[in-house]
């Protein structure tokens, strides 16, 4: 018997259609249901790359269903099932799955929130001009910088953008984020790792007409001068991930990063 009711599909790609047709027919097999705009479901199942993944994770983590990622893109650190026949995914809707929970930040900039699963970052605008920002931790000052940015990284997002910036990669079980500078014009600048219940608050004092940009998950939200102060703090609700059995975070490092196994 299934564990789910009922099920959301969720995709960008025009070459998805296949993958849809292939869940609708084993959900009608199972006897469960497609759920219809303004309906919540039981399981929502998103089919693409973590990009698209990322962005329904938002509606899941507002309603707290938990999100399954079909993986239709390139990487998929987060959408790591394939859809190669039922065999997996009709285990995972009988109840044989690992259900990961992921930490979330919330941020807050001029009284707006934005909640973020990979990471905010602060960065410069015009690619010849750094911007010098001030970073405090629950009200205490930590530095000031100038450079191309900051990045305050989830463990989700250790192995997003936070990696390619020399951050470390974080186990999602650790409860803790990652401050990251981006190429900071101070050479003793380090990654910075704290625990998940600090609040990091950036302010962004701009130098020599230098313009910053917000981006929570790789979009920007806001920039120019009007950036200023940004609160960020662990959000209280987590992101439910789910995985198929045979999922090992380990592994999903050595298949993705290309990591040397035993000969």
């Amino acid at each position: 018997m299934p564990v789910f009711k009922s099920v959301a599909i969720q995709s960008f790609l025009k070459d998805s259609q296949q993958y849809v047709l292939q869940i609708e027919k084993l959900i009608e097999k199972m006897n469960m249901h497609k759920v219809k705009d303004g309906e919540l479901p039981d399981l929502v199942i998103s089919i693409g790359g973590d990009g698209t993944l990322l962005h329904h994770a938002k509606y899941a983590h507002q309603h707290q269903i938990p999100i399954l990622g079909i993986n239709a893109g390139q990487v998929g650190f987060l959408a790591d099932v394939e859809c190669d026949g039922d065999g997996v995914l009709e285990s995972i809707f009988q109840g044989h799955f690992i259900e990961d929970d992921r930490i979330v930040l919330s941020c807050e900039h001029q009284g707006e929130q934005y909640l973020a699963i990979n990471e905010v970052m602060v960065s410069k605008v015009n690619s010849t001009q750094l911007i010098r920002y001030e970073a405090f931790i629950d009200d205490r000052f930590v530095y000031e910088q100038l450079g191309d940015g900051l990045i305050v990284s989830t463990p989700t997002g250790s192995t997003a953008y936070s990696l390619s910036a020399g951050g470390q990669i974080l186990h999602p079980n650790i409860d803790a984020v990652s401050l990251v500078p981006v190429c900071s014009r101070h050479l003793s600048s380090r990654v910075l790792t704290i625990p998940a219940t600090s609040e990091v608050k950036l302010n962004v004092t701009h130098w020599k007409g230098s313009e910053a940009v917000l981006s929570i998950d790789a979009n920007a939200i806001t920039k120019g001068h009007e950036i200023k102060s940004i609160t960020i703090k662990k959000h209280a609700k987590v992101l439910k991930l789910i995985h198929p059995r045979h999922y090992d975070f380990y592994d999903t490092l050595q298949n993705k990063l290309n990591w040397e196994t035993k000969v």
